[in-house]
């Protein structure tokens, strides 16, 4: 099938379309590092079939050590645990919000979103894409997606990590992909 496919610089907007979405399609609370207006370069990525969006993703410029410091707080806030994950230096890239209308799943339309935007962070001169994953995801992140590195990152007793575990969801990772 051939879809369109969307960029747009409106991340807001994505978030705001993955709230319409009932619990079955996206089970997932939105991610919180897309919902805040101090997103300064980021995008948006759609696909389409005829006027419907069928799949999404969103990427923004976010280094990584602002990423973790929240993160962790919020994890120990939780009374979970942190383990200290290192990411290579550069200009760093973090991704989330993937999903995939119910009818398009399995046609590896999840790996095609996740290489065009990868393409648009390096070209907008992204160097390191990184991400966090649920562990039943993690080997889908290295096989199918092609990152180069999963870091156990963090447990979080209560699961529900926006943008990528449900309730069941206990261990995160940290998946990272260079552009070199």
């Amino acid at each position: 099938m051939s879809y369109e496919y969307i960029i747009d610089n409106d991340i807001i907007s994505l978030t705001d379309f993955l709230k319409t979405l009932d619990k079955e399609s996206y089970p997932y609370n939105i991610d919180p590092f897309f919902t805040k207006p101090d997103i300064v370069k980021g995008f948006a990525l759609y696909a389409k079939n005829d006027d419907q969006i069928i799949a999404t993703y969103a990427a923004r410029l976010l280094d990584y050590a602002r990423y973790e410091k929240a993160f962790s707080n919020w994890a120990i806030g939780l009374k979970g645990t942190y383990s200290k994950v290192i990411i290579p230096e550069g200009v760093q890239w973090y991704s989330s919000c993937q999903w995939v209308h119910p009818n398009y799943r399995g046609q590896e339309l999840g790996i095609t979103m996740d290489r065009k935007k990868k393409d648009e962070i390096w070209n907008r001169g992204g160097t390191v894409n990184y991400a966090n994953c649920r562990e039943g995801l993690k080997d889908y992140h290295i096989d199918k997606l092609q990152y180069t590195v999963a870091q156990h990152q963090a447990f979080i007793p209560v699961g529900n990590v926006g943008g990528s575990g449900t309730e069941e969801d206990k261990n995160y990772y940290i998946v990272y992909e260079t552009s070199s």
